[in-house]
Protein backbone atom coordinates (compact mmCIF):
# COMPACT_ATOMS: atom_id res chain seq x y z
CA UNK A 1 0.00 0.00 0.00
CA UNK A 2 1.20 3.37 -0.66
CA UNK A 3 2.70 5.63 2.17
CA UNK A 4 0.05 7.47 4.26
CA UNK A 5 1.09 11.56 5.02
CA UNK A 6 0.19 12.23 9.07
CA UNK A 7 -3.49 12.08 9.41
CA UNK A 8 -3.57 9.02 7.26
CA UNK A 9 -4.48 10.81 4.20
CA UNK A 10 -2.91 9.31 0.33
CA UNK A 11 -2.12 12.38 -1.90
CA UNK A 12 -3.60 12.06 -5.39
CA UNK A 13 -0.19 11.14 -6.96
CA UNK A 14 0.13 8.25 -4.61
CA UNK A 15 -3.47 7.13 -5.45
CA UNK A 16 -2.62 7.66 -8.94
CA UNK A 17 0.21 5.09 -8.79
CA UNK A 18 -1.66 2.74 -6.78
CA UNK A 19 -4.37 2.37 -9.61
CA UNK A 20 -1.23 2.10 -12.03
CA UNK A 21 0.86 -0.63 -10.15
CA UNK A 22 -2.50 -2.56 -10.18
CA UNK A 23 -3.44 -2.54 -13.81
CA UNK A 24 0.11 -2.75 -14.91
CA UNK A 25 -0.64 -6.41 -16.28
CA UNK A 26 -2.83 -5.15 -18.96
CA UNK A 27 -0.81 -2.34 -20.35
CA UNK A 28 2.58 -3.62 -20.49
CA UNK A 29 1.32 -5.41 -23.89
CA UNK A 30 1.67 -1.87 -25.29
CA UNK A 31 4.85 -2.13 -25.26
CA UNK A 32 7.80 1.22 -23.96
CA UNK A 33 6.01 4.33 -24.09
CA UNK A 34 7.22 7.41 -26.19
CA UNK A 35 6.79 11.19 -25.25
CA UNK A 36 5.94 12.30 -28.50
CA UNK A 37 6.34 16.43 -29.61
CA UNK A 38 3.00 18.74 -29.92
CA UNK A 39 3.42 20.76 -33.11
CA UNK A 40 1.57 24.17 -32.15
CA UNK A 41 1.76 27.03 -34.92
CA UNK A 42 0.80 30.51 -34.69
CA UNK A 43 -2.61 30.69 -33.15
CA UNK A 44 -3.96 33.14 -35.95
CA UNK A 45 -3.81 29.85 -38.06
CA UNK A 46 -6.10 27.82 -36.30
CA UNK A 47 -9.84 28.34 -37.26
CA UNK A 48 -11.39 27.50 -34.01
CA UNK A 49 -10.30 30.85 -32.03
CA UNK A 50 -11.62 33.85 -30.28
CA UNK A 51 -9.86 36.99 -28.85
CA UNK A 52 -10.50 39.52 -26.50
CA UNK A 53 -8.27 42.66 -26.23
CA UNK A 54 -4.97 41.43 -26.54
CA UNK A 55 -5.90 37.86 -25.57
CA UNK A 56 -6.68 35.22 -28.48
CA UNK A 57 -7.58 31.99 -27.61
CA UNK A 58 -7.78 28.76 -30.13
CA UNK A 59 -9.18 25.26 -29.39
CA UNK A 60 -7.29 22.68 -31.32
CA UNK A 61 -9.21 19.33 -31.33
CA UNK A 62 -7.68 15.80 -31.49
CA UNK A 63 -10.89 13.94 -32.20
CA UNK A 64 -9.88 10.53 -34.32
CA UNK A 65 -7.48 7.76 -32.82
CA UNK A 66 -4.67 8.77 -35.69
CA UNK A 67 -4.35 12.46 -34.89
CA UNK A 68 -4.49 12.02 -30.80
CA UNK A 69 -1.07 9.13 -31.66
CA UNK A 70 0.57 12.00 -33.15
CA UNK A 71 0.98 13.69 -29.57
CA UNK A 72 0.23 10.70 -27.14
CA UNK A 73 1.69 6.79 -27.98
CA UNK A 74 -1.41 5.38 -26.12
CA UNK A 75 -4.47 3.13 -28.40
CA UNK A 76 -8.22 3.52 -27.67
CA UNK A 77 -8.29 6.67 -26.69
CA UNK A 78 -11.11 7.52 -29.32
CA UNK A 79 -13.01 3.99 -28.24
CA UNK A 80 -13.69 5.78 -24.86
CA UNK A 81 -15.23 8.95 -26.29
CA UNK A 82 -11.66 10.48 -25.14
CA UNK A 83 -11.11 13.70 -26.90
CA UNK A 84 -8.10 16.12 -26.49
CA UNK A 85 -8.09 19.25 -27.00
CA UNK A 86 -5.34 21.72 -27.73
CA UNK A 87 -5.45 25.12 -26.37
CA UNK A 88 -2.77 27.49 -27.54
CA UNK A 89 -3.36 30.58 -25.60
CA UNK A 90 -1.64 34.20 -26.56
CA UNK A 91 -1.04 36.76 -24.17
CA UNK A 92 0.29 39.81 -25.90
CA UNK A 93 -0.62 42.24 -23.01
CA UNK A 94 1.89 43.37 -20.16
CA UNK A 95 0.87 41.31 -17.38
CA UNK A 96 0.70 37.95 -16.52
CA UNK A 97 -2.74 35.77 -16.87
CA UNK A 98 -4.03 32.56 -14.77
CA UNK A 99 -6.47 30.55 -16.34
CA UNK A 100 -8.79 28.08 -14.72
CA UNK A 101 -9.14 24.50 -15.67
CA UNK A 102 -11.63 23.67 -13.75
CA UNK A 103 -13.86 26.32 -15.10
CA UNK A 104 -13.41 24.89 -19.09
CA UNK A 105 -16.17 22.79 -20.40
CA UNK A 106 -17.25 21.56 -23.91
CA UNK A 107 -20.95 22.54 -24.62
CA UNK A 108 -22.53 19.60 -26.30
CA UNK A 109 -25.54 20.01 -28.50
CA UNK A 110 -27.73 17.66 -27.21
CA UNK A 111 -25.95 16.76 -23.75
CA UNK A 112 -25.29 20.35 -22.27
CA UNK A 113 -21.83 21.18 -20.30
CA UNK A 114 -19.36 18.27 -20.25
CA UNK A 115 -16.54 18.96 -17.14
CA UNK A 116 -12.92 18.63 -18.24
CA UNK A 117 -10.63 15.24 -16.86
CA UNK A 118 -7.74 15.78 -14.67
CA UNK A 119 -4.99 14.29 -16.84
CA UNK A 120 -4.83 11.59 -13.96
CA UNK A 121 -8.49 10.71 -14.81
CA UNK A 122 -7.59 9.91 -18.01
CA UNK A 123 -4.99 7.72 -17.77
CA UNK A 124 -6.97 5.61 -15.34
CA UNK A 125 -9.66 5.50 -17.49
CA UNK A 126 -6.69 4.04 -20.17
CA UNK A 127 -5.52 1.43 -18.03
CA UNK A 128 -8.85 -0.08 -17.06
CA UNK A 129 -10.35 -0.17 -20.22
CA UNK A 130 -7.55 -3.50 -20.65
CA UNK A 131 -9.04 -4.97 -17.21
CA UNK A 132 -9.94 -8.07 -18.75
CA UNK A 133 -6.22 -8.79 -19.57
CA UNK A 134 -5.15 -8.42 -15.97
CA UNK A 135 -3.66 -10.94 -13.96
CA UNK A 136 -3.08 -12.01 -10.35
CA UNK A 137 -0.23 -9.82 -8.35
CA UNK A 138 1.85 -10.28 -5.84
CA UNK A 139 2.42 -7.41 -3.01
CA UNK A 140 2.33 -4.20 -4.30
CA UNK A 141 5.41 -2.61 -3.26
CA UNK A 142 5.80 1.04 -1.63
CA UNK A 143 5.82 4.08 -3.57
CA UNK A 144 9.34 5.20 -4.97
CA UNK A 145 10.94 1.64 -4.28
CA UNK A 146 12.66 -0.41 -6.89
CA UNK A 147 10.51 0.28 -9.80
CA UNK A 148 10.23 -2.17 -12.71
CA UNK A 149 10.86 -1.52 -16.32
CA UNK A 150 6.69 -1.90 -17.05
CA UNK A 151 5.90 0.20 -13.77
CA UNK A 152 8.50 2.75 -14.95
CA UNK A 153 6.80 3.02 -18.76
CA UNK A 154 3.34 3.63 -16.64
CA UNK A 155 4.84 6.57 -14.96
CA UNK A 156 6.16 8.30 -17.95
CA UNK A 157 2.72 7.94 -19.57
CA UNK A 158 0.94 9.46 -16.65
CA UNK A 159 3.62 12.25 -16.38
CA UNK A 160 3.87 12.92 -20.06
CA UNK A 161 -0.19 13.12 -20.14
CA UNK A 162 0.81 15.91 -16.93
CA UNK A 163 3.35 17.54 -18.22
CA UNK A 164 1.12 17.75 -21.72
CA UNK A 165 -1.80 19.10 -19.85
CA UNK A 166 -2.87 22.93 -19.62
CA UNK A 167 -1.18 25.19 -16.94
CA UNK A 168 -2.38 27.66 -14.91
CA UNK A 169 -0.60 30.98 -15.90
CA UNK A 170 0.56 32.51 -19.16
CA UNK A 171 3.51 34.66 -18.81
CA UNK A 172 2.77 38.35 -20.28
CA UNK A 173 3.64 39.11 -24.30
CA UNK A 174 4.18 35.17 -24.17
CA UNK A 175 1.79 32.41 -26.22
CA UNK A 176 1.22 28.78 -24.45
CA UNK A 177 -0.39 26.13 -25.04
CA UNK A 178 -1.69 23.03 -22.56
CA UNK A 179 -4.31 19.76 -23.64
CA UNK A 180 -7.87 19.66 -21.72
CA UNK A 181 -9.92 16.20 -21.76
CA UNK A 182 -13.15 15.61 -22.18
CA UNK A 183 -14.89 12.18 -22.67
CA UNK A 184 -18.44 12.26 -25.36
CA UNK A 185 -21.73 11.19 -24.87
CA UNK A 186 -22.12 7.55 -25.85
CA UNK A 187 -18.35 7.24 -27.25
CA UNK A 188 -18.81 9.95 -30.19
CA UNK A 189 -15.73 11.33 -31.67
CA UNK A 190 -17.73 14.32 -34.24
CA UNK A 191 -17.42 17.75 -33.00
CA UNK A 192 -19.83 19.44 -34.99
CA UNK A 193 -21.46 21.96 -32.97
CA UNK A 194 -19.95 21.58 -30.19
CA UNK A 195 -18.23 25.09 -28.55
CA UNK A 196 -15.71 25.17 -25.57
CA UNK A 197 -16.15 27.20 -22.91
CA UNK A 198 -13.38 28.69 -20.59
CA UNK A 199 -15.24 31.26 -18.19
CA UNK A 200 -11.68 32.09 -15.63
CA UNK A 201 -9.36 34.24 -17.23
CA UNK A 202 -7.86 36.38 -15.14
CA UNK A 203 -5.16 39.71 -15.09
CA UNK A 204 -2.81 38.43 -12.63
CA UNK A 205 -2.06 42.03 -11.65
CA UNK A 206 -5.87 43.53 -11.57
CA UNK A 207 -7.20 40.52 -10.25
CA UNK A 208 -10.06 41.41 -13.41
CA UNK A 209 -11.49 38.44 -14.72
CA UNK A 210 -12.22 39.02 -19.30
CA UNK A 211 -15.60 38.02 -20.28
CA UNK A 212 -15.88 34.21 -21.18
CA UNK A 213 -14.71 32.91 -24.12
CA UNK A 214 -16.84 31.14 -25.92
CA UNK A 215 -14.87 28.97 -29.33
CA UNK A 216 -17.03 26.91 -31.71
CA UNK A 217 -15.13 23.88 -32.81
CA UNK A 218 -14.28 23.68 -36.80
Amino acid sequence: MPRRRPGGRTTLREASFLLIWCLLPAWSAWGDYKNLTVKVGPVEGYASRQSQGPVTIAADPYPSEARIRTVFDIKGLSKLGLVPINLIISNQGPDALSIDGASITLLDPEYGSLPALAPQEVVGMILRQDRRNRRPLGRVPLIGRGRSRVEKQAVEMEDDFIRKALKRRVRPRATAWGFVFFQLPERKSRLTGYKIIILDVENDRTQHKLLYFDIELK
